[in-house]
């Protein structure tokens, strides 16, 4: 016969009625934690949670974090970024597919001519006559532009921040128009004096305080120097009564 025995009870503390004792299995109590196992501490209930600028105030404000770290957060300039350069890889492919003459590069929010474009446009550079790189943000001009498009007849650089130009730029024997307008130019750029096919220069509110006049008039297809707005001093430069073979404009005192 087969007899059926229950296993040994086990009753609660005898501070709880004799009602409430429970009869547990002898395997149970192991898993048990014991009672002087610490409770995890309880979650941040969701209106203490705290936001990601508080976080950085806060590391900031203990001298964990300083300014040159790396913020995480996105940067809301990388989409304005990225529309700009689609931009000039859109007008530089539509040149070259066109083989235009022309390539025009304003309003584009270029800090330097992208090297990367010379080989985009390896095929049809030669072509190119006319380059507007106008109101960018441009500091300088490296001389593998002036080399590369060594058939320019008008270069535009207006509204930039340049202050000189390179030495490449007497490469350009065909350059008849250039336009330095609204940059930070503080010396006449000499260089320009030696193109023997430049017919007008527009130098129009820079900081240049004097010019080569002797080197301007031995230009033999100058017609028109613009240089309006500039700190000039008119009086040491004309002090001889030198005669000028080409159109002047300058700023009345």
């Amino acid at each position: 016969s087969l007899s059926l025995s229950h296993p040994p009870s086990r009753s609660l503390p005898p501070s709880l009625p004799p009602s409430l004792s429970l009869s547990l299995p002898p395997s149970l109590p192991s898993l048990l934690l014991p009672t002087s196992t610490p409770l995890p501490p309880p979650l941040l209930a969701a209106s203490s949670r705290v936001s990601p600028d508080s976080q950085w105030a806060a590391r900031a404000e203990s001298g964990e974090w300083r300014p040159e770290t790396r913020d995480p957060r996105p940067d809301p300039r990388a989409g304005s970024m990225a529309a700009d350069a689609a931009r000039v890889a859109r007008i530089v492919n539509e040149t070259v597919a066109e083989r235009s003459e022309h390539l025009d590069l304003s309003n584009c929010k270029l800090t330097s001519f992208p090297v990367a474009l010379f080989r985009m446009m390896e095929n049809v550079v030669g072509n190119i006559h006319f380059v507007s790189l106008q109101n960018n943000e441009l500091k300088f001009i490296a001389g593998d532009f002036m080399i590369n498009f060594s058939q320019l007849q008008e270069l535009n650089l207006e509204g930039n921040l340049l202050k000189q130009l390179p030495d490449e730029v007497k490469t350009l024997m065909h350059l008849k128009n250039i336009n330095l307008a609204r940059n930070k130019l503080s010396d006449f750029p000499h260089q320009l004096t030696e193109l023997a096919a430049l017919e007008t220069i527009n130098l129009e509110a820079n900081e240049i305080t004097e010019m080569p006049l002797e080197n301007l008039n031995s230009m033999p297809s100058l017609k028109l120097l613009n240089l309006k707005s500039n700190p000039l001093n008119i009086g040491s430069q004309f002090a001889g009564q030198m005669e000028i073979k080409f159109e002047l404009l300058v700023s009345a005192e």
